[in-house]
């Protein structure tokens, strides 16, 4: 992708002061020129090209439907433009990216649970992934980003919960499972605000398409725009508090020593307007909505080296059980950076995961399914190899997989590496 890009806006090079060349003085021999170097003359020009790509192999050797294993894999490509840099539009950024995940699937192959073991995994289509520009304001206090915008790249995040490798540490599944709305795989039409007056609080606010149709069909490469009433818009709002936030590091990357314990605490809503259909008695109907709280905690760091030590994670949403497949979920853990000496960026994590679904769930014969709820314990370390390498090592236990009461517990194995260029 980085040959395209480059070729496609080399033409550009000529208006790049990178790229003058002083004339040579009237009667002096010849000095000799550096080599001009497109992406050199792009990146000064404020274009970037950030690539990253994360393989793993993950089996079930005990449990789930049957036992198997699969690699998979994920590249993410694209550039990011400084639009002050390449066009004197200060404030505004131009991202564009896409996916494709290629691979087998352990979830739909062999462990059939409800939530996913791979947050990676998804349908092997090349799709355009972000496609939006962000303008912003008061010295970037105040953002507004629109276009093709994916919402769980910025909304129920918890920093400590990120590290972990099942997708219900991601988006939560009382949004996941019971909207189709723009998370990851997808991207949607939208627009998003942001505002951070302080170092303590944020707003996030946005609305975005309230469909985004199906991966495998009607939305098989990002390129679905099909904006109507039927859909809806999915509305979504979050605050959030930072208690004692920590400092920016020092020039040589350290935090600075000896400072209070930080911790940070979101509360969030949404609604969707458009009509949704998830298997309960009500049948299909409008306006599915739901609340979240979000809390990372520290809990211990090192003496004189704030960056080392414990923290925690809590999150925790609801949702109406007459229109929702999933009417609770709450996930939490534990990370601890810096256990072995001399690899003070490695984590280690223990989280568990719960996720209720609603009682009103019918099958195909309108009887009532016999269980409701799926739990999940993973443990994982990602060693930190350099500054683009990473490799995690990862167990979990999947308590009922499938959410109904017709699998076998699972133990899942695997370790997963991430590469960024």
């Amino acid at each position: 992708m980085k040959i395209y890009l480059i070729s496609f806006i080399a033409v550009l090079a000529s208006s790049f002061p990178a790229m003058a060349q002083e004339p040579v003085s009237s009667g002096t021999a010849p000095r000799m020129e550096p080599q001009w170097n497109p992406y050199t003359a792009l990146t000064n020009a404020g274009i970037s090209f950030p690539e990253s790509y994360t393989g793993e192999v993950l089996g079930n050797p005990i449990g789930g439907h049957r036992q198997g294993a699969v690699y998979d894999g994920l590249l993410k490509a694209g550039f990011t433009a400084d639009l002050g840099k390449l066009a004197n539009w200060q404030g505004a950024t131009l991202t564009v990216d896409g996916l494709y995940q290629h691979g087998s699937s352990l979830t739909r192959n062999d462990v059939h649970d409800f939530n996913v073991v791979s947050n990676i995994d998804t349908v092997h289509n090349p799709r355009l992934y972000e496609a939006w520009i962000e303008q912003a304001f008061d010295g970037g206090n105040f953002s507004i980003r629109a276009g093709q915008v994916p919402i769980d790249t910025e909304f129920f995040i918890s920093t400590n919960g990120a590290l972990f490798l099942n997708s219900a540490f991601g988006v939560l599944p009382v949004v996941s499972m019971n909207v189709n709305v723009a998370v990851y795989p997808v991207a949607a039409p939208g627009i998003r605000l942001k505002a951070t007056p302080d170092g303590a609080w944020t707003l996030l606010g946005g609305v975005f398409d309230g469909n985004v149709g199906n991966l495998n069909s009607t939305d098989r490469n990002g390129l679905r725009y099909n904006l109507n009433s039927r859909d809806g818009a999915f509305a979504i709002g979050e605050l959030a508090y930072t208690a004692n936030p920590p400092p920016s590091p020092q020039p040589d990357g350290k935090q600075a020593p000896d400072r209070p314990l930080s911790g940070t605490y979101k509360l969030g809503g949404y609604y969707d307007s458009g009509e949704i259909s998830n298997g309960t008695a009500e049948g299909p109907r409008r306006g599915e909505c739901g609340f979240y709280f979000i809390t990372d905690q520290e809990l211990w760091h090192v003496p004189k080296a704030p960056d080392q030590g414990l923290r925690g994670f809590l999150r925790m949403g609801v949702a109406p059980a007459e229109k929702s497949a999933v009417t609770f979920y709450c996930d939490g853990g534990f990370n601890y950076q810096g256990l072995i000496p001399g690899h003070n960026q490695d984590l280690l994590g223990l989280g568990v995961s719960y996720s209720k679904l609603s009682d009103e769930l019918r099958g195909a014969d309108g009887d009532p399914y016999p269980n409701h709820y799926e739990t999940i314990v993973e443990l994982t370390y990602q060693a930190v190899i350099t500054s683009s390498l990473n490799v995690q090592p990862d167990i979990q236990y999947v308590i009922n997989p499938g959410a109904l009461g017709t699998q076998q517990n699972a133990l899942v194995l695997g370790v997963r590496f991430n590469l960024t260029f």
